[in-house]
């Protein structure tokens, strides 16, 4: 048994199932769009976090980098100016033995 169909009322059912459907779709975009909000703002801190933990992280790697080098450097700077300082008493040696004049050195 076939009803007979009236095409405007036709179109409004679908335009109203339409409606209907592209509703709910909206509500449930718009429930997607809020989690993620809320999602979005519990997950910033927590990435702001770990950012400055990082940050941190490669500070305190660079300070121990510097205080190694430093270190270094200290060392570096102490077997030079020891060479210098070799440098300048074999200097005043040979001065003085040029000029024939003795002169104390401790030998211990």
């Amino acid at each position: 048994m076939a009803y007979p169909v009236d095409e405007r009322e036709l179109a409004e059912s679908v335009t109203i199932e339409n409606r209907i459907r592209h509703g709910i779709y909206a509500d449930q975009r718009r429930e997607q769009v809020e989690a993620a909000k809320l999602h979005a703002n519990w997950l910033d801190p927590a990435v702001v976090a770990r950012w400055r933990l990082d940050v941190k992280r490669m500070q305190d790697g660079t300070w121990k980098d510097m205080d190694v080098t430093n270190s270094k450097r200290l060392v570096e700077r102490r077997i030079a100016l020891k060479r210098l300082m070799e440098d300048d008493q074999a200097k005043q040696e040979k001065e003085l033995f040029e000029q024939q004049l003795g002169f104390y050195v401790d030998r211990t």
